[in-house]
C-alpha cells in the first residue's frame, strides 16, 4: 500500500493507515477476451492478470459514483456512474485496454445503473437513483436509453411509469436473450422484454416486482433475484425457485460457473433493514434446493458476483472476495488502496480497535457498519453479526469492555428522505456478535453520543427523541431511565454530551442551549447553564470537557435564534464556573459546524471546524491553554491542503491522534505521538526488596516504548539526595555501574519517558537495600543460536565469587514470564575469571529471552540481565547494530541467511533521511550516518520477500 504523509508543520502532520477498512465494491466483472477481472469501488477500477492474486489500478477513469462495469463480447469494457466529471455530463465511458486511457460517450444518460449490448451492437443503458430526490428516492428512474453507434436516444416506449407515481422504474439489470430482445429487471415492475421497438411485460406472475439482477442459462432459464427470493421462468411463467435461501431477504446478484452451479449474493439494500451480513448460495439442480457456499465469507451485502473461465468465484461487497472452490472465501485486495466512509473509532483495554463505517447521502450506496482490527490496522474484519441498520453513528468502550453501537436506516419513502428508525445494539464478546437494547426510549432519528461517568452510570442521547426524553441512563448497562428530562423537553435534537471529573453532566440541545445536572443526571435534575447568544452557544449545542483542567468547551452549528444569524463559535467555562459565564475564543472564525474535538494530556485541544470557506477557515485548529478570550488557535491542516475533513477522533494508548475521514479517505495518524509517555511500572529490584546487589540490573516495564526513559536513584523518597541520575536509557533495563550504591543501604528509585511530544510523569517509587556483603561481578552474558543443530549456547563470565552458591538460568517466550532451564554450581576458585556455559537443547521457534540470576551462599537472588536469541527464520528481525549511540557509523549484523532488505532512517517526523538496500549475500553492513544531526531516529528494516519490517531506535550523538 502506498503510505502518504501529510506534512503540515514542524508540530503536526498525518500519515493514512496502510491497510484500510475495505470501500464498497460495486461491480466485478470478467474480461472475455483474456479471463482478466476487474472490480469498482465508487471511483476507482482495479484489474487483475492473475486471478485476484494481485490488484493495480487503472487510469481514472473521470467518473463520479460508479455503479456498474459491463464487457461486451468483444471484450470493451465499459463503466457506468452518476456522471462524469467532464462536461457535458454523461454517465458512460470506455476503457482503452492498449493505453490504459478512457473516453466518455458525450451525451449519454446520467445516473446508469445497468449496461448491455444487442447482438447488432447497439448499447443499452438503464437508469435509477437512490440520491435525496422526490417523490421516491428508492425508485426514481429515467428508463432505458439506446446508442446506435451515432447518437444516444431514448428507449422507454411501453415502459410504464410505477404506480402511484410519475416516475419510471429503477433499472436494475439489463441481459440479451438468445432472440436477440433486451430484457431489464425493474424495480417496481418486474421483468420488461424490449422488442420491436416496445416495452412489455415478460413472463406471467412473478411473485415480486421489485427485482434486482437477472441471470440466463444455456437452456433458456430466467432466474430473476428479487427483493424476496429467486423467481424462475420457463415458457411464459414464473415460479419461485428459493428452497434453502434465506427468506425474504433480497437476491442482488446471480452468476454461473462452467460446470452449471449457480451462485446468488445476497444483502439487504441501505434504504431496509434487516442482518447487514452477506450471504452466498449455489445450487446445483437449477434452484430446485439452495445451498450455503459463503463459508469464510465475512462482510456485507452481495452486490455483484462473477466466475471466471478458470472457476474462481470473486464477490463485490465491503471488499473483494475470491473462493477457488466453493465455501473458501478470503479477502482477494493485494494492490488496492482503498478505504470506506469512517466515522468514529474507539480503543478497548486489550489494545483493540472498532471503526465505524457509513453511506453518505446523495452518493453510491454500498453497505456500511462494523470493522475490528486486533494488529493496530495491519488487518480488518468485518463484525456485524446481528446488526440491521446500515448507517453508524457512534460506537463506545464502557468499562465492563462492552461495545455500544448506534446506526440508522434511510427512510426513502417520504416527501423528505432522510435517515431514521434508529437502533441502539450492545455486545459483550468483543463485537463477535451485537443485541439490539430494547429498554431504552425509540428515538425517532439517532442515537447521537454515548458517555460514562466514573460510577458506572451509562448514558446515551437521543436524536429527536420523543416528548418525554433526550437522554437515557442506565446504572447497569441493562436496563435504561428514559426519565431524565433535561430542558427543553420537546423533543428536539441532542447535539452534546459530557462528563467532567466531578461527574456533572452536561447536554447540549437543539434549542436550549448547554444544560448541566450536578447530581449524575437524576431525573429532573438538569437545568440550563447558557440563555441566549449572550451566555453561550444557541442552536445545534455540542459540549466537550478538557480532562487537563475541568473546563467546559461547546459549540454551535447553524447559529440562528429565531430565524436571525449569531456568529457561530467556541464557548468555554472555567471549572469553577462549572458551565455558566461562557466566553467566546475570539481567534476562532465564523464555522458552519464543529466535526469533533479532543485534548492532549500536554493541555492542547484539538478541533475540526466545517465551513462554508472550506480555502480560507476549514481545517483542523489547536490551541493551547490558559483558555480565555483571548487563547490563540492556530490552524495546522486547512481543507485544501487535506483534501478531506475528520468527522472524529481518536488517542490511542500511545499517545496518537486518529482522525476518521467520511468522504473515503480512510483513517489518518498523527506522525508522532500526541501525548507525553504514560507512566511506567517498575519491575526489580521489587518494592521493599533486600540483599541487592550493589550491581543490580534495574528493570521496568512500559506499554509504549518512548524513545528514551531517565532512572533516579536516591537515598531519600523525595529524591533530594540523588546517587543516580540517568538519561537517554534506550531500553527498559539498565544496570547498576560499580561504585554508585553503597553495601546495607537504603534506596528509592523511579523511572519516567521521554518521546517526540515531551516529559512523561514519573513512575511510582519503589525501595530496597542493598546486601551487606560485595557481590560478585559478571563480566559478560550473551548466547548464539547453532542453527544447523536447533541448540541455543549461553555463556557468561564472572569475577571476585565471593558468597557465590549457584547460577540460575531461566527461559521465557515473552520475556516476562520466566521459567526455569538450569542450574550450574559456583566455582570452586571464586577469586578467578570464571567462564560458564549451558546449552538450550529444545529452544522455541522464534524469540528465546534468556534471564541470567546469581544465588547467594544466604539465599538472596541477584539478577543480571535479560537477553534474546532468535531461532525463527532468518529475516530482519534478527538483526542487530552497534554502536548505539552512535558517531558517525554503525554496523549491522544479520544472519547468514536472509532475503533482501531495504534499510530505511527515519527522522522524529516520519521522513526518511537515508535509504539502502541490502543484498542477500550481505550479512555485516557499515552505513555512514555522518551527514545525520544529532538526535533520536527510527532504524527500520523492511524484509522485501516477506513484508516484515523491524523498527529499532537509533540515537545519533553530537561528534
Amino acid at each position: 500500500c502506498t503510505f502518504i504523509t501529510v506534512q503540515v508543520n514542524a508540530q503536526l502532520s498525518f500519515n493514512i493507515l496502510p491497510n484500510q477498512p475495505p470501500a464498497n465494491f460495486y461491480s466485478v466483472v470478467t474480461d472475455p477476451t483474456n479471463n482478466d477481472i476487474y472490480a469498482c469501488t465508487e471511483n476507482k477500477v482495479f484489474r487483475s492478470v492473475d486471478q485476484g492474486a494481485n490488484w493495480t489500478q487503472v487510469a481514472n477513469s473521470g467518473m463520479n459514483f460508479l455503479t456498474v462495469l459491463y464487457f461486451s463480447p468483444s471484450g470493451q469494457l465499459y463503466a457506468g456512474a452518476n456522471h462524469t466529471n467532464a462536461a457535458p455530463l454523461c454517465g458512460i465511458t470506455k476503457y482503452d485496454k492498449i493505453n490504459n486511457s478512457w473516453t466518455a460517450m458525450l451525451n449519454s444518460p446520467q445516473n446508469v445503473t445497468a449496461i448491455t449490448e444487442d447482438a447488432v451492437g447497439n448499447i443499452f443503458a438503464g437508469t435509477g437513483t437512490t440520491a435525496n430526490i422526490v417523490p421516491n428516492p428508492i425508485n426514481f428512474g429515467a428508463g432505458v436509453y439506446m446508442y446506435n453507434g451515432t447518437a444516444w436516444a431514448t428507449a422507454n416506449a411501453g415502459m410504464n411509469n410505477l404506480a402511484g407515481y410519475s416516475v419510471l422504474p429503477f433499472i436494475k439489470d439489463l441481459k440479451l436473450l438468445s432472440n436477440g430482445d433486451v430484457i431489464a429487471a425493474t424495480y417496481g415492475n418486474g421483468v420488461l422484454k424490449y422488442n420491436s421497438g416496445s416495452w412489455s411485460q415478460y413472463g406471467n406472475s412473478i411473485s415480486n416486482l421489485y427485482v434486482n439482477c437477472l441471470y440466463l442459462n444455456a437452456s433458456g432459464l430466467l432466474y430473476a433475484g428479487t427483493d424476496v427470493n429467486i423467481s424462475l421462468l420457463s415458457g411464459s411463467a414464473w415460479s419461485i425457485a428459493s428452497n434453502g435461501l434465506t427468506a425474504n431477504k433480497p437476491v442482488r446478484s446471480i452468476a454461473a460457473d462452467a460446470t452449471g452451479k449457480i451462485y446468488a449474493g445476497l444483502g439487504f439494500h441501505f434504504f431496509q433493514k434487516g442482518s447487514i451480513a452477506g450471504e452466498i448460495y449455489y445450487t446445483s439442480n437449477n434452484g430446485a434446493l439452495w445451498q450455503n457456499a459463503g463459508a469464510g465469507f465475512n462482510s456485507t451485502s452481495v452486490v455483484a458476483i462473477t466466475v471466471s473461465n478458470t472457476g474462481n468465484l470473486f464477490a463485490a461487497a465491503c471488499g473483494i472476495w475470491k473462493a477457488a472452490i466453493i465455501n473458501s472465501w478470503n479477502y482477494s485486495m493485494n494492490g488496492m488502496v482503498t478505504a470506506n466512509n469512517t466515522v468514529s473509532m474507539v480503543e478497548n483495554a486489550a489494545g483493540d480497535w472498532f471503526v465505524t463505517c457509513r453511506n453518505p447521502l446523495n452518493t453510491a450506496q454500498g453497505t456500511a457498519g462494523i470493522f475490528r482490527s486486533s494488529d493496530k490496522g495491519i488487518t480488518w474484519t468485518s463484525i456485524n453479526n446481528g446488526i440491521n441498520c446500515q448507517r453508524s453513528d457512534v460506537i463506545f468502550v464502557d468499562s465492563y469492555g462492552w461495545l455500544w453501537y448506534g446506526a440508522k436506516e434511510f427512510i426513502g419513502a417520504s416527501a423528505s428522505p432522510a435517515y431514521g428508525n434508529p437502533e441502539l445494539y450492545k455486545s459483550a464478546d468483543n463485537g463477535n456478535t451485537w443485541v439490539r437494547e430494547t429498554t431504552i426510549l425509540q428515538a425517532s432519528e439517532s442515537y447521537v453520543h454515548i458517555a460514562e461517568d466514573k460510577t458506572g452510570k451509562l448514558f446515551v442521547t437521543n436524536g429527536f427523541g420523543t416528548a418525554q426524553t433526550n437522554i437515557s441512563s442506565s446504572f447497569n448497562h441493562a436496563v435504561f431511565d428514559n426519565t431524565l428530562y433535561p430542558p427543553p423537553n420537546n423533543g428536539f435534537h441532542a447535539y452534546g454530551l459530557a462528563i467532567n471529573s466531578l461527574d456533572h453532566v452536561f447536554f447540549g440541545s437543539e434549542t436550549a442551549g448547554l444544560s448541566r445536572s450536578t447530581t449524575n443526571g437524576a431525573p429532573g435534575s438538569f437545568i440550563s447553564v447558557t440563555n441566549g447568544a449572550a451566555q453561550g452557544p444557541v442552536g445545534n449545542v455540542s459540549a466537550y470537557v478538557d480532562p487537563n483542567t475541568d473546563y467546559i468547551f461547546s459549540g454551535a452549528t447553524h447559529g440562528q435564534v429565531n430565524g436571525s444569524q449569531v456568529s457561530k463559535n467556541i464557548w468555554a467555562s472555567s471549572n469553577i464556573d462549572d458551565g455558566y459565564n461562557m466566553f467566546m475564543f475570539n481567534n476562532l472564525p465564523d464555522f458552519a459546524s464543529l466535526s469533533d474535538m479532543t485534548f492532549d494530556n500536554r493541555g492542547n485541544a484539538y478541533m475540526y471546524i466545517i465551513s462554508g470557506l472550506p480555502n480560507t477557515t476549514q481545517g483542523l485548529y489547536v490551541g493551547t491553554p490558559p483558555w480565555n478570550s483571548s487563547t490563540v488557535f492556530n490552524r495546522i491542516i486547512s481543507f485544501s491542503s487535506f483534501s478531506y475533513y475528520f468527522l472524529g477522533f481518536m488517542t490511542d494508548e500511545c499517545g496518537y491522534l486518529y482522525g476518521m475521514n467520511g468522504a473515503g479517505s480512510g483513517i489518518y495518524r498523527s506522525a508522532l505521538p500526541l501525548n507525553t509517555p504514560l507512566q511506567s511500572t517498575l519491575i526489580s529490584p521489587a518494592n521493599n526488596a533486600t540483599g541487592v546487589s550493589l550491581t543490580a540490573t534495574f528493570t521496568w516495564a512500559h506499554k509504549c516504548i518512548p524513545d528514551s526513559f531517565r532512572i533516579q536513584v536516591a537515598t531519600d523518597s523525595l529524591f533530594t539526595a540523588v546517587v543516580k541520575d540517568q538519561s537517554m536509557i534506550t531500553a527498559t533495563a539498565y544496570a547498576m555501574p560499580a561504585a554508585v550504591l553503597a553495601a546495607n543501604t537504603k534506596y528509592y528509585w523511579r523511572i519516567y519517558g521521554v518521546n517526540a511530544a515531551g516529559v512523561g510523569k514519573w513512575s511510582a517509587t519503589d525501595n530496597f537495600t542493598t546486601t551487606n556483603t560485595i557481590p560478585l561481578s559478571f563480566l559478560s552474558f550473551d548466547g548464539n543460536y547453532d542453527r544447523p543443530h536447533g541448540i541455543v549456547q549461553l555463556q557468561w563470565s564472572t569475577t571476585n565469587e565471593m558468597n557465590n552458591h549457584h547460577f540460575l538460568i531461566e527461559r521465557a517466550a515473552d520475556g516476562i514470564n520466566f521459567h526455569r532451564l538450569d542450574t550450574v554450581p559456583a566455582s570452586p576458585n571464586p577469586a578467578l575469571v570464571n567462564n560458564y556455559s549451558v546449552k538450550d537443547i529444545s529452544p522455541a521457534t522464534g524469540n528465546n529471552f534468556y534471564r541470567l540470576a546469581q544465588i547467594d551462599i544466604d539465599g538472596h537472588i541477584h539478577y543480571y540481565k535479560i537477553i534474546s536469541i532468535n531461532t525463527g527464520l532468518a529475516t530482519a528481525d534478527d538483526f542487530s547494530f552497534y554502536p548505539n549511540p552512535a558517531g558517525n557509523r554503525i554496523n549491522i549484523q544479520l544472519p547468514q541467511a536472509h532475503h533482501a532488505i531495504l534499510l530505511n532512517i527515519e527522522n522524529s517526523s516520519g521522513i526518511i533521511v537515508l535509504s539502502q538496500k541490502i543484498l542477500s549475500s550481505e550479512n555485516n553492513i557499515a552505513v555512514d550516518i555522518s551527514r545525520l544531526k544529532a538526535g533520536i531516529y527510527i532504524l527500520k528494516l523492511l524484509d522485501q520477500e516477506t513484508g516484515i519490517s523491524t523498527n529499532k531506535k537509533l540515537i545519533k550523538r553530537s561528534t
